[in-house]
């Protein structure tokens, strides 16, 4: 179990449960209610705070795309077809009403990206920013869990990641050719692949967090390990690739990072491999699922099998600034040792 769950759960308690809720906590990215024979509603809500206080994002549309972002992102990892988000701010001393108005651009071009609605929200102050989205969406048949991964399955990933990690790493390492710019950090909502692999594939989870952390979950829900395929030119997106080698890092270090793309990770066995291709273009095969005495494992372009950790940041503590800083320098130096290259 993760540090963050077991922190949640020891200061949440026992909550009362709805009779209509079919999973345990952290066993989706959403709370799912079966509302009907074949109705399941999907719920989910997310916050920008942080990424706000450390100066991750500066620029407010930024803030206002991620804050619908990331709750779609939700709700597309069970494959629901969004009804709707509630959006909530509460705003720190620094944001007049310019900064405001380009948030609320963000959130505004967010949604008509995505085709969903703002049914509402509330507004206040506070001494920090709070930007939050409740996601509201529907599935007419089970919707997709964390909860299926099975030993044989293709591990697959929708579209390329990287900016995302990239982007964090130059709020802490600095960008001095400036290969990234902020706006190229615009994560889409994978809800239409989402809805069509509800059908095919056996598990699902986004990446918000990063790949690695993604990755360590799943197995732990499903007892599972994983062998991955190292292919940074067909995973990797190209600004992503650029910016490691402009600052001389391992490009494996992307995998580490936990400021996320939103793709989303899905196992899908080999008979529906064939489907999904077909009905997600840029589907990317990454791995395969192994039995869990196998141990995680990464597999180089030279056909050599390597043990990898997926959980080496899953235990660390991030709550401050300097804390993120050591956790970013185990970081660097695990990529470093792990030795992949390009």
């Amino acid at each position: 179990m993760s540090l963050e769950i077991e922190n949640l759960q020891s200061w949440l308690g026992k909550m009362p449960r709805s009779k209509l809720q079919i999973h345990k906590i952290n066993e989706s990215d959403c709370e799912i209610l079966k509302i009907g024979p074949k109705k399941f509603l999907a719920t989910t809500i997310d916050s920008i705070s942080d990424e706000i206080e450390f100066d991750l994002y500066t620029d407010p549309f930024t803030m206002g795309w991620m804050a619908a972002m990331a709750s779609l992102s939700d709700l597309a990892a069970v494959g629901a077809n969004p009804l709707g988000l509630l959006f909530s701010a509460n705003w720190g001393r620094s944001f007049d009403l310019q900064k405001k108005q380009r948030v609320a651009l963000g959130l505004r071009e967010a949604l008509k990206k995505s085709g969903t609605p703002l049914l509402g929200g509330d507004t206040g102050r506070s001494t920090h920013t709070l930007l939050s989205g409740v996601g509201v969406g529907i599935c007419d048949s089970k919707p997709l869990s964390r909860i299926g991964l099975r030993v044989g399955d293709w591990l697959c990933m929708t579209g390329k990641m990287g900016t995302g990690p990239a982007w964090g790493f130059k709020r802490l390492m600095g960008d001095p050719q400036g290969v990234l710019q902020e706006s190229d950090f615009r994560p889409e909502a994978r809800i239409q692949a989402g809805i069509a692999l509800r059908s095919i594939a056996n598990a699902a989870m986004d990446t918000s967090d990063g790949l690695a952390s993604t990755l360590n979950t799943l197995c732990e829900l499903n007892h599972v390990a994983l062998e991955l395929h190292w292919d940074p030119q067909n995973q990797l997106s190209q600004k992503s690739i650029q910016y490691c080698q402009s600052m001389k890092i391992s490009p494996t270090s992307l995998i580490f990072g936990q400021h996320g793309d939103y793709q989303l990770v899905t196992g899908i066995s080999d008979k529906k491999l064939k489907l999904a291709k077909q009905k997600i273009k840029d589907l990317i095969v990454i791995g395969k699922v192994l039995p869990k005495k196998q141990g995680n494992r990464i597999l180089t372009q030279k056909g050599d099998k390597k043990p990898i950790q997926l959980d080496l940041l899953e235990n660390v503590k991030t709550d401050t600034f300097e804390e993120i800083e050591v956790a970013f320098r185990s970081l660097l130096e695990y990529s470093r040792d792990l030795a992949l290259t390009i």
